[in-house]
């Protein structure tokens, strides 16, 4: 949702913040592991090269007991999924068993065994030598576990309301509001971001169109019932407010401002340019909203919710609209403007009334190239919203019913369509872009304007950025190709600080310190290929996700990884998937994400194993806040599962670390190849 120095081979850290980003020359490869993150595994190499490993002492002490169990922690738990894994480490010498039958012990004496369960109390006996340890799983069908949207929402007459509820994917369910049933059924999308290992609960939608009355009116809360083998349940979403006029809206804008640690960008810049502030002979407008926050996100107007979508263009600082309506969405109020999207309202400042602007001109003015970019200037009467779409680009809906997937980045031209605009004239004559091949003004006849830029190399892109200057002039920059002995690279280790990420199998593992060590090795191995590295974090320390955001918008590398460890609430799960938001940041996902399973698959697991069959789990479109980036292509990779005993082994073992940071550095080297 809605959520550099060139001369020397360098490693850089980002240290940003809201207010400054400084950057500090620091790379010490013995600060990346320390303390009780330092490996205590002893790695050696097996004749076909595949990497052979050992678990800590603490896990495999050689005697009978040596038997430890990861998952449960305790003998008495609760479960509402109808399937319960064991886990832990033992010694392979001595036989495993449950309830009578062998438990299976991988080479490195780990162990995860999955089990079905029955109502009621589930009694499991386990047999290690001498040894018996008793478990007991209390499962209960749980009909509905969470509903969406919660707190307030609010929408005008007509529009549509969407309904989200996780419960029991064999249940039937319905939506009661305001005496009107909605129903509910199962879809492919997992909006609750479930974990891989939840099997018995499904999303189910549902949409509830607004009625059409005179006035603002609470339509109560959102009741949903569930019933699944003769018993039900109910739960309550948030309440419904139908919003007939926006009388309201300024008192509550006006709050909403006092809160704002934002300026208008009029106050410094915008020199020559109109603004609903003044009085340019057009009349006056019922109401109107500046962009206050750079690159505020923006999602379709029609869309029930704020999620976020790739082909709905971050607004710059200083950009006006006409404000349509508001749109509530648990209980962040948005804006909804004329060029057919949502703001929200704490990224904006509303007028009401407002002066009315003329419709908009846009004319060429200028292009200028530096060494990391092609810069083109548009001159305008005033800063109008603005779109950027890379096309023509066929999608596909994939992950968690998610419509974004692309199988291949085929985009041939950039579109930057300005909203309440003509055309002043000619396009661009000469580029001098080694991207963009030429420009041609497209006009649109629902009073927007389009400049087209074509792709010098279909399927060849690598980022822009759109802002407007402080001499009133909107910038688009196109990110030139360049060699690969002159690329920057900003690696980005999840998590940190107060944040330590998922746990691993055994305790005391913590993914924050895992992507730490190996963003360290990634680093090196691209310093040495005379790549330039920036590091979010070298430290155990916060880093924002804002903050991860702006480290990519100020220093606009050539490409941004964020190194992650998966987890799951079913031991069983393993292998590593790779995740981008922008269509063209999908190469950069496939050509790591190859590079990882050929390293999972040729040196880390067992050919015929269960982690060995499932250690590609793909290439996705998802919206994580880290990719949500136009500089660069931005990818996410999931390393592996640190709920699995197996990944968890790999992910520690110094050794397996060089494996994998060796195919994510590979990864990157082969993209700039590629792509240079």
């Amino acid at each position: 949702m809605i959520m550099q120095s060139r001369k020397r081979n360098k490693i850089f850290i980002v240290a940003s913040s809201v207010l400054a980003m400084v950057l500090i020359l620091i790379f010490v490869a013995s600060m990346m592991r320390t303390g009780t993150n330092e490996s205590q595994f002893t790695p050696g190499e097996t004749a076909d090269g595949r990497i052979d490993f050992t678990l800590p002492e603490a896990y495999t002490r050689q005697k009978e007991d040596s038997l430890v169990f990861l998952r449960p922690e305790t003998a008495e738990v609760k479960s509402v999924e109808s399937r319960f894994t064991f886990s832990g480490t033992c010694d392979k010498k001595f036989p495993l068993s449950c309830n009578g039958a062998d438990v299976p012990i991988s080479d490195t004496g780990v162990f995860a065994v999955e089990y079905p369960l029955t109502n009621g109390a589930n009694t499991f006996v386990f047999t290690y030598g001498s040894i018996t340890k008793t478990f007991t799983v209390e499962y209960s069908a749980a009909i509905l576990r969470q509903v969406a949207p919660q707190g307030i929402t609010e929408a005008g007459p007509g529009a549509t309301i969407e309904i989200l509820v996780l419960a029991n994917r064999n249940a039937s369910l319905y939506a009661n509001i305001g005496g009107q049933r909605v129903a509910l059924t199962v879809t492919d999308r997992n909006a609750f971001q479930q974990s891989e290992g939840t099997k018995d609960y499904a999303t189910f939608e549902g949409y509830f169109p607004m009625p059409s009355l005179s006035a603002n009116t609470s339509l109560g809360q959102i009741q949903v019932v569930g019933s699944l083998n003769g018993e039900t349940e109910e739960m309550l979403g948030g309440e419904l407010r139908l919003i007939a006029d926006n009388t309201s809206v300024a008192a509550r804008a006006a709050e909403i401002e006092k809160q704002q640690n934002l300026i208008s960008f009029y106050t410094t810049g915008g020199s020559g340019l109109l603004t609903p502030y003044a009085d340019s002979g057009n009349g006056t407008a019922q109401m109107m909203c500046e962009i206050l926050k750079d690159k505020t996100e923006t999602t379709p107007a029609s869309d029930p919710n704020d999620f976020s979508n790739p082909l709905y263009t971050p607004l710059p600082k200083g950009t006006f609209d006409y404000v349509t309506g508001i749109f509530t969405y648990e209980d962040e109020l948005m804006y909804i403007l004329a060029s057919n999207r949502k703001v929200y309202a704490k990224d904006a400042k509303l007028l009401s009334p407002a002066f009315a602007l003329p419709t908009n001109t846009v004319a060429a003015s200028g292009v200028e190239q530096t060494a990391n970019s092609t810069d083109f200037y548009f001159q305008t009467g005033w800063m109008p919203p603005v779109s950027v779409v890379l096309a023509p680009q066929p999608y596909y809906t994939g992950y968690q019913g998610r419509a974004y997937n692309v199988s291949d980045f085929t985009a041939e031209y950039l579109d930057i369509t300005f909203y309440h605009s003509v055309s002043a004239g000619q396009p661009f004559s000469q580029t001098g872009s080694d991207v963009i091949s030429g420009t041609e003004w497209i006009p649109q006849s629902d009073g927007t304007v389009t400049l087209r830029c074509y792709l010098r190399t279909p399927g060849k892109f690598y980022g822009y950025s759109v802002s407007l200057k402080e001499d009133g002039r909107i910038q688009l920059s196109i990110k030139n190709r360049r060699p690969s002995n002159g690329k920057t690279v900003i690696l980005d280790p999840g998590h940190g600080g107060s944040d330590p990420g998922a746990l691993g199998a055994f305790t005391g593992i913590q993914e924050s310190a895992v992507t730490l060590a190996l963003a360290g090795k990634v680093a090196a191995i691209l310093q040495n290929q005379g790549i330039h590295v920036l590091l979010t974090r070298t430290a155990d320390t916060d880093v924002s996700l804002n903050d991860r955001n702006l480290a990519v918008r100020n220093y606009k590398p050539d490409a941004f990884v964020s190194i992650h460890c998966d987890s799951s609430t079913s031991a069983a799960s393993s292998g590593t998937h790779t995740f981008y938001y922008e269509n063209f940041s999908m190469p950069l996902a496939n050509a790591i994400h190859n590079q990882m399973v050929s390293a999972y698959q040729n040196n880390l697991y067992v050919p015929g194993s269960t982690e060995y069959a499932q250690a590609d789990k793909g290439i996705k479109f998802y919206p994580f806040q880290v990719n949500r980036v136009e500089e660069c292509p931005s990818v996410l990779v999931e390393t592996g599962f640190l709920s699995n005993a197996t990944d968890c082994s790999i992910l520690v073992t110094d050794a397996c670390q060089n494996v994998l940071a060796t195919a994510i550095a590979n990864g990157i080297i082969a993209y700039f190849n590629e792509n240079s």
